[in-house]
């Protein structure tokens, strides 16, 4: 269907086969998977070393790639202030 891979994928659900899954999805030489996730088992992701020798990237994102501890006091007192979110 996507002819190769797909350029990004997302990992929302937290299970760390779908996590494998997801990066499996992605294309040679670019595709990059992104876990949202929380894997709460503890299980481990077995990827293949060479995937990602031959381009394949995977990274994390927590909070939405926000820093808990200087943003969320901001984003609180924009609430209070009644300021959009949107105008950070």
């Amino acid at each position: 269907m996507t002819n190769g891979g797909a350029d990004y994928c997302f990992e929302c659900i937290g299970l760390a086969s779908l996590m494998v899954e997801a990066f499996n999805s992605s294309r040679e030489g670019w595709g990059k998977t992104v876990i949202i996730g929380v894997e709460m088992h503890g299980s481990p992701l077995n990827l293949s070393p060479y995937a990602i020798l031959k381009g394949r990237t995977i990274t994390g994102s927590l909070f939405g790639g926000i820093k808990a501890k200087s943003d969320l006091p901001l984003l609180a007192q924009k609430y209070l202030d009644k300021v959009s979110a949107f105008s950070i």
